[in-house]
């Protein structure tokens, strides 16, 4: 019995911008090489690894093919979980700014969350954070409560 290839981190954000429609046609023929290269197969991932100058129109249903092919479809909730681990590692690694970061959660996650998610509250906290040292460190700890409440698989 043969495991599936494991999803670099990079490329799970990748894939999450995707299901957010943040990630733009011309960059899927690069995603789908890494998805390749990372060990994940179809024909229809091969196909579009190979796109040179993919047409905007078509790409979009032969990636989603490629991602059913593989099982590697993100939900949107699914989604800006990924992208705020990314936010809340780059604020612990100290590579993102804290207030920044918690207004990238706000600006870019939050508002599209419903309000029944289960970490809706967590949200709501990053969203009333200013830029005092004391706000800083709230944000802080909130990256890293976040990463506790939802860690890597």
């Amino acid at each position: 019995m043969s495991s599936s290839p494991r999803l670099p981190p990079e490329i799970e954000l990748q894939l999450a911008n995707w299901a957010l429609g943040w990630l733009l046609p011309e960059d899927v023929p690069g995603v789908a090489v890494a998805l390749l290269v990372a060990g994940f197969d179809s024909p229809e991932l091969v196909r579009v690894a190979g796109d040179v100058a993919p047409d905007p129109r078509e790409v979009r249903d032969r990636f989603e093919r490629a991602l059913d092919e593989t099982g590697l479809r993100v939900e949107r909730t699914t989604a800006r979980i990924v992208l705020t681990r990314h936010v809340c590692n780059e604020i612990v690694a100290g590579r993102l700014d804290p207030y920044d970061g918690a207004q990238v959660v706000w600006r870019e996650v939050t508002l599209e969350c419903p309000r029944h998610d289960a970490n809706a509250s967590l949200y709501d906290k990053f969203g009333g954070i200013d830029d005092s040292e004391y706000e800083t460190d709230l944000a802080q700890s909130l990256a890293v409560g976040f990463l506790e409440l939802f860690p890597p698989d």
